[in-house]
C-alpha cells in the first residue's frame, strides 16, 4: 500500500472499470492543489478525486491547504470533487471536496461525510461510490 494515497488510486481504477481514469502525477505540470485522479463516465459524468490515507485511530489526513483550497472553490464553482480517505487496511471515508478545509483542519469527524465503508476494498460498497461520483454536482451557494 502506498503511503500517500493507500493504494486508492488503483483500488478506485479497478473496482469502477465504466469510468476512464487519468492520474495526475505531479504538481509542476498541473499546478498546486490539483487532485490525484480525474474520471470521465460515459455520458460525460466527470469529476476529481483527492486520495488520501490514514492509519486507524488517526483522523485528520494530511491534506495540504492549497488542495484543500482547490477542492472547495471546485465544489463551489458546481462541480464534482471528492476526498476519499482510507483509514487503515478496512475503512473508506468520502467527502464532498465542499468539507475539504473543514477535513483538513478539523479532521474525519468533524465534516459529514457521503459515505463510510468498512470490510476492505472488497466489502466497499462500490455501485454506492459510483452513484457519489456522478451524482449532479450540488448547485454554489448564493452569493
Amino acid at each position: 500500500m502506498s503511503a500517500r494515497d493507500g493504494n486508492l488510486r488503483s483500488v478506485f481504477k479497478s473496482h469502477i472499470k465504466s469510468a476512464l481514469w487519468v492520474p495526475i502525477e505531479s504538481w509542476a505540470v498541473s499546478g498546486p492543489g490539483i487532485p490525484d485522479s480525474h474520471y470521465l463516465f460515459k455520458g460525460g459524468a466527470s469529476g476529481w478525486v483527492e486520495f488520501k490515507t490514514v492509519k486507524k485511530g488517526d483522523r485528520v489526513p494530511t491534506l495540504k491547504k492549497e488542495q484543500a483550497a482547490w477542492l472547495g472553490r471546485y465544489a463551489r464553482l458546481g462541480g464534482r470533487c471528492f476526498l476519499a480517505t482510507r483509514v487503515g487496511d478496512d475503512e473508506l471515508v468520502l467527502h464532498s471536496g465542499i468539507d475539504a478545509t473543514l477535513v483538513r483542519q478539523s479532521g474525519l469527524r468533524e465534516a459529514r461525510p457521503l459515505g463510510r465503508f468498512s470490510g476492505g476494498p472488497r466489502g466497499w460498497n462500490w455501485a454506492h461510490i459510483e452513484q457519489w461520483l456522478k451524482q449532479p454536482p450540488s448547485p454554489p451557494p448564493a452569493t
